[in-house]
């Protein structure tokens, strides 16, 4: 099936309350999550010639997740500052849109934020 004829998953809110997120960012993530299906086909190709991607990609955003935590930062700006990690600090909106989309993949594949 193309990606546009599957179910596009939406943001649990049950998942979002435990992370502290508002509905601020409801409109974001849903945009996000349109991408999922794009972001996990691209994902699968990449581990196709680099197998350890999938789990480097995880590792950083983990990483940079509980950095943030460490310096309290919570909720709505934990995810703010994920996704300006995920843009790489571009001001590009295809850029930040791809980004936008990897940090809900993970998200929704409850691999970043508390599941």
């Amino acid at each position: 099936a193309q990606p546009s004829d599957r179910f596009m998953p939406t943001a649990p809110a049950e998942k979002m309350r435990k992370n502290g997120l508002t509905d601020n960012l409801l409109r974001k993530l849903q945009l996000g999550l349109s991408m999922f299906h794009e972001v996990e086909a691209f994902i699968q190709g990449v581990s196709r010639l680099n197998p350890q991607f999938p789990e480097r990609l995880k590792a950083g955003f983990v990483k940079h997740y509980n950095e943030f935590l460490a310096r309290e930062i919570k909720g709505d700006a934990l995810f703010e500052a994920l996704h300006d990690v995920a843009g790489a600090g571009s001001s590009d909106f295809e850029r930040q849109a791809a980004g936008l989309g990897v940090l809900c993949y993970l998200f929704q594949k409850c691999e970043v934020f508390e599941p």
